[in-house]
């Protein structure tokens, strides 16, 4: 499975086995998702659970005042890796984290330290990728990565992860990525 940066909206998230990618696009904090194999494309446009030529997908709206019936936070299951990725950053409901528990990547935009910080300790991922740009305000990454307790997070254009990373025992050690 490989997380890749398109553009400053767009994300994709291709698995290695079925060969299918996922593309997750950002406007205005909405999430746009299209799942392709090359043949076929699936759009999702409503909260529910899908599964798509080979992908799991849950997506959920987090209720705010502004926006109603918009996709913000979603659930993929790709490759046999659990990932999650966010655009909101206001107090999401403890249904929603009790379900986003067991993840193994959380993907989010560098915007707000304190609710990284809240989403982070929430889910306990085991990686974390913070995006650069994706469709909002960025604020400063040192206290992004001070705040969740990482010294170093490399600047990458893509990752690359496979089931196999994530298969640990003992305590996790959160590590993490700037998309870029």
């Amino acid at each position: 499975m490989i997380i890749r940066r398109n553009n400053s909206t767009t994300l994709s998230v291709d698995s290695s086995v079925d060969k299918a990618s996922v593309s997750i696009r950002n406007l205005d904090g909405q999430l746009f998702v299209k799942i392709s194999n090359g043949t076929k494309d699936v759009e999702i446009s409503k909260p529910g659970d899908y599964e798509y030529l080979g992908v799991g997908v849950t997506v959920f709206e987090v209720p705010v005042e502004k926006y109603s019936g918009v996709i913000n936070l979603l659930k993929l299951n790709v490759d046999g890796v659990r990932v999650v990725i966010s655009t909101q950053f206001r107090e999401t409901p403890k249904d929603i984290l009790n379900s986003l528990a067991n993840i193994d990547i959380l993907a989010i935009p560098v915007v707000n330290a304190i609710a990284t910080k809240t989403l982070v300790n929430a889910v306990e991922p085991k990686k974390l990728v913070l995006i650069k740009a994706f469709g909002g305000e960025e604020v400063e990454l040192d206290t992004i990565q001070k705040s969740i307790g990482l010294v170093t997070l490399p600047e990458v254009s893509s990752v690359k992860y496979k089931s196999a990373d994530f298969a640990v025992t003992g305590d996790i050690v959160l590590t993490g990525e700037l998309l870029a």
